[in-house]
């Protein structure tokens, strides 16, 4: 009996999304039984469905739709299938400039509900359908905009939690005072102008039994936010503040023009006095700058990487003054526990450790282990035989060469989509991460012509010239940038009443080539090669920092503790 193969059917993924402006549209189950229904009709084999709730429409950030994107584009479908065009977006611009990178891919974008054909009838009423969704989000963006500047001309609340103190009466929707909470605005406040500092407000709020709007400690952004905002002198401010750009990317906040404003002198019961509020405005700035002065003085080796042994929050930099009798005070660096700092928390915490003690310790162990002969003539040798595995130089800088003409060609075919009326700021980025990758390989390929021909350094000339480098002779940036590519993390832990125990973790790599050998612990060459490279002086091993990074350095240390500190 003949038994013909069964047809393959054209993969499809199905896009859902519901919006949060609360207007009239088909849930996320109406949507998928829509997109069910076509594809079953059309023939299109469904295998998965991306869901998007509560995004908007006129901007590109939904999590599910941009993974949704680049698994087609990576080949996981031929097809989208869509309820209607104004899920894919509302901002025609941008839905045509990824409908054409979906195109270019062999991604066609369908609609379960709207039929259109590829004749120049259909993809004529297919803009014109865009362009109606697009009218449809900006008109009703304005509309919305409008009945939230009628309740704030009212002073009433135009959505979102009130500020701490406040309450917002249900039948006016006006502000009131929420006395418990405007409690703790006025001691946090009161404090602040009798010189208090963040960590003795949070203690005395602490004590009090106080906490944030969401029942958890005060911490010192939340302080700080209490004591910048204007509302708790009685005004109240709406739209002060841009949430969005033009196209809908949620960015940074930027202060909108003052015309814009709607500003109501006395139109929330106050909490604080005007005057006191001036003053702690005051207050912010001096401190502000002094803290700043203070930090720009201060230089800390082990920047990130120092954790608090006790409850495992990061150890940061902070400056301490100290004097005898009738000196002048001496400011000294140590590194302490940020959580203990930050929300004043009882709990196991490690007390503060002086930096120089901790940096020069990590420094002379990592000279003292990572950089002894042993591990030095390791490193050397994964280095050469990595180098010899990846080909020669003339082979890769051939490579390079290549891959640089295939970015160029890519390049060339965005800039003729944007002569076609395609441009837009993603293409116009995407042109310029190209241009950079190929200036970097061209680059590199130049390096590697340099070396062709070179007679190949030998394991012993390295180690020599490797193992007379100091670390504490160099610059602080690059020992610092150093330390980073070959230790994770520093843990400092309490050792008795006067001493602290450091365990030193040396920070994991993958290697580029062939197993690990036994025992060894891996670090990403990286700063290391960098500096390496730039001692060899007449030897061929590259200096190139992008060239050395692919390879690893292979140390004979484990987890390593350090006692008696």
């Amino acid at each position: 009996m003949y038994n013909a193969a069964a047809p393959v059917l054209p993969i499809a993924f199905g896009y859902c999304r519901k919006s949060t402006t609360g207007q009239r549209e088909e849930s996320i189950e109406a949507q998928q039984r829509a997109i069910v229904a076509y594809a079953a009709t059309c023939g299109f084999d469904l295998v998965k469905i991306y869901k998007d709730h509560g995004n908007s429409g006129r901007n590109g950030e939904r999590p599910q739709f941009s993974q949704m994107v680049a698994d087609a584009i990576a080949g996981g479908a031929q097809v989208i299938i869509v309820h209607k065009l104004d899920r894919f977006f509302r901002n025609a611009e941008r839905q045509t400039l990824v409908e054409a990178q979906l195109r270019r891919h062999g991604v066609r974008v369908l609609s379960a509900t709207e039929h259109f054909d590829d004749s120049p009838q259909g993809q004529f009423m297919r803009n014109i359908t865009k362009a109606i969704n697009q009218w449809y989000s900006a008109n009703l963006a304005q509309e919305v905009m409008k009945g939230l500047r009628e309740n704030a001309m009212g002073a009433r609340n135009t959505g979102g939690p009130p500020p701490l103190g406040y309450a917002v009466d249900k039948a006016t929707g006006k502000f009131v005072i929420e006395p418990r909470e405007a409690e703790a605005v006025r001691i946090i406040f009161r404090m602040y102008l009798q010189d208090a500092g963040y960590a003795a407000i949070i203690d005395a709020l602490n004590r009090g039994g106080y906490t944030t709007r969401r029942g958890q400690p005060f911490g010192k952004n939340s302080i700080y936010e209490i004591l910048r905002n204007e509302k708790y002198t009685g005004v109240y401010v709406w739209n002060r503040l841009a949430p969005a750009d033009p196209d809908g990317h949620v960015s940074r906040r930027r202060l909108k023009p003052r015309s814009e404003w709607v500003y109501i002198e006395n139109g929330m019961p106050r909490i604080i006095d005007p005057e006191d509020f001036r003053r702690v405005q005051e207050e912010l700035e001096k401190r502000r700058h002094k803290s700043g002065r203070a930090r720009a003085k201060a230089f800390y080796l082990l920047s990130g990487l120092v954790y608090c042994g006790g409850c495992g929050g990061t150890m940061g930099g902070e400056m301490r003054r100290y004097k005898s009798h009738g000196e002048t005070p001496v400011e000294y660096r140590y590194y302490a526990c940020t959580t203990k700092k930050r929300l004043h928390a009882a709990g196991d915490h490690v007390r503060a450790v002086p930096a120089d003690k901790l940096e020069n310790a990590v420094v002379e162990y990592l000279q003292r282990i990572v950089l002894n002969p042993a591990t030095m003539e390791a490193l050397c040798a994964a280095v050469l035989a990595s180098m010899q595995q990846d080909g020669s130089p003339a082979e890769k800088a051939a490579e390079h060469r290549k891959q640089a003409a295939a970015l160029q060609r890519k390049i060339d075919r965005l800039y003729t989509a944007i002569e076609n009326g395609l441009d837009g700021p993603d293409t116009i980025r995407r042109i310029k991460e190209m241009q950079a990758q190929r200036a970097e390989l061209l680059a590199e390929a130049e390096a590697l012509d340099r070396e062709t021909g070179s007679t190949a350094a030998t394991v012993d000339q390295l180690c020599r010239v490797w193992g007379s480098i100091r670390l504490d002779g160099l610059p602080p940036e690059q020992l610092r940038a150093l330390i980073r590519e070959l230790v994770e993390k520093v843990i400092v832990y309490d050792d008795g009443p006067n001493a602290h125990r450091v365990r030193v973790v040396i920070n994991p790599a993958r290697v580029k080539a062939g197993e690990q050998p036994p025992g060894l612990v891996s670090a990403p060459l990286g700063e290391l090669g960098s500096l390496l490279g730039r001692a060899v002086d007449g030897l061929p091993l590259p200096g190139r920092t992008a060239y050395l990074k692919r390879y690893a350095v292979f140390s004979f240390v484990p987890d390593h503790f350090l006692h008696d500190f």
